[in-house]
């Protein structure tokens, strides 16, 4: 049985469905150490005010709550300030440590902790290196975390960008392992299928015609999702078919809804902030999911929504579009801002019902090779041959 513990920042609903299954893999034994517990316990945040997850995060693993000295909240290199981690490194004896990004002090805690206690660390992001508006020029970061990776005993890689991301930071193939961006596929799916033959009582329930063309765009509304785009393209096209529904909020909201106002587009619905256990009947009502980003890493929405045989639109600076979206297969990717290409394919879609169907088939057939069990299977693999090499050197 090989020790393994993972240092995460919070409770997060994208991975508790990950833990749960690591739990149970063979020759696994998991721990998760949490620098916080925003999401299980109230936290106001700045863009989604006060909130708490409605899904279970915390059931089937076993977890740790650490003492955070930090400034708490969702944003922060102090925001996680761990200092029992050092302590704890050394009373626990782990083969393995799974460290999840670099943004925050408790995470370089946990790998200093690490190589002093001879522990091998894992290490899984999801950068990608497009960024239009990066908070570090990308020549400077490259030069801070170049040395930084060669610590790390393997990297865990989400998509082909984030992938392109840390070949950049010069981490060699031999290190680089698959651990695919995903959701609960079999909780969406099963959703899909319960919602199935309700699309026009949903719709009846927002006042959405049965006959519409929706879009569902699942994003917090700021200014990298970048919703105002999907809103000048509804503008362009004077089409009263098409309904879009902006589920989220965020800063960005006050200056989408005067905008919506201002030209009129009173097909627009502005859900306001959905919560975990509710979203699916939004993917439910809709035809088409977009993603418009100017830059994106793995957004989960567009799993999720996949999960329910929905075409896609999204940009590419997404990390994820080249591993979901094969264009004309089950979706289009375009360039970011680019509103002629995008009313070009809304039209498509509209005037080409069949389309969506054969589309959205591929969706779901293209998300279902994206898998959780895909991604215990390479970290088990992982963690096997890492804690042998430790017992090796011994």
């Amino acid at each position: 049985m090989k020790k393994l513990a993972v240092i995460a920042p919070h409770p997060v609903q994208y991975h508790a469905p990950l833990y749960q299954e690591l739990a149970k893999a063979d020759g696994i034994d998991l721990e998760v150490l949490y620098c916080d517990m925003m999401g299980v316990e109230e936290v106001k945040d700045k863009q989604l005010a006060t909130f708490t997850w409605d899904v279970p995060l915390l059931d089937g693993y076993r977890y740790r709550k650490l003492k955070n000295s930090g400034t708490g909240g969702s944003r922060g290199f102090l925001s996680r300030i761990n200092f029992s981690l050092f302590k704890i490194f050394f009373k626990e004896h782990w083969d393995v440590v799974l460290l999840q990004s670099y943004d925050v002090c408790s995470v370089w805690f946990a790998l200093i902790a690490a190589k002093l206690s001879g522990t091998r660390v894992l290490f899984r992001g999801e950068g990608i290196l497009h960024n239009p508006n990066p908070k570090v020029p990308r020549w400077l970061k490259r030069i801070i975390l170049m040395p930084i990776f060669k610590l790390f005993d393997a990297v865990f890689y989400s998509c082909t960008g984030n992938q392109e991301y840390f070949r950049y930071l010069g981490v060699p193939e031999a290190k680089l392992h698959p651990l695919p961006c995903s959701v609960d596929n079999v909780f969406f799916q099963e959703e899909a299928e319960a919602y199935a033959g309700q699309r026009e009582a949903l719709r009846k329930e927002l006042g959405i015609p049965s006959d519409a063309f929706v879009v569902v765009y699942a994003a917090r509304l700021a200014p990298r999702k970048r919703q105002i785009d999907l809103l000048k393209a509804l503008e362009q096209m004077h089409d009263t078919r098409l309904v879009v529904a902006l589920v989220g909020d965020g800063p960005d909201r006050s200056m989408l809804e005067t905008y919506a106002n201002d030209h009129q587009l009173n097909q627009v619905h502005f859900t306001g902030f959905v919560n975990q256990s509710a979203i699916s009947k939004y993917y439910a009502l809709a035809d088409l999911t977009v993603i418009l980003s100017d830059h994106d890493n793995s957004p989960k929405s567009l799993n999720e929504a996949m999960n329910f045989s929905l075409p896609v639109i999204t940009t590419d600076n997404v990390g994820t579009a080249p591993d979901l979206v094969r264009e004309g297969i089950n979706g289009y990717i375009i360039r970011v801002g680019d509103i002629s290409t995008l009313v070009e394919k809304l039209r498509y879609f509209i005037e080409h019902p069949d389309a969506i169907k054969c589309m959205g088939q591929a969706s779901l057939e293209m998300v279902s090779k994206a898998t959780i069990e895909r991604g215990v299977s390479s970290i088990q693999r992982v963690v096997h041959s890492l804690a042998s090499k430790k017992e090796g050197s011994a």
